[in-house]
């Protein structure tokens, strides 16, 4: 499916150039595109990193449940754009 040239522009357009992403935690909102590089542990695993193989590959619902369960094993993950 491609969508058409001027509606993908026009969406680019409307796209707020700077947003914040909400946080658990009151004070912690994490401004984006703010002109500093962040990393965020989301749980998305679209590709990963095989620790068997050492190799890249596909990323799958096994891999997901793993991240996620990495991810909430945390005590405390901060994230900052600074």
């Amino acid at each position: 499916m491609r969508f058409p040239p001027a509606l993908v522009e026009e969406s680019l357009r409307l796209a707020p150039k700077q947003f914040s992403l909400g946080a658990r935690r009151p004070g912690w909102t994490l401004p984006m595109n703010a002109g500093e590089s962040t990393l965020v542990m989301d749980g998305e695993a679209t590709s990963v990193l095989d620790y068997v193989t050492g190799e890249p590959r596909p990323g799958t619902r096994a891999d997901w449940l793993e991240t996620t369960r990495l991810i909430d094993a945390v005590d405390d993950v901060g994230v900052t754009g600074r």
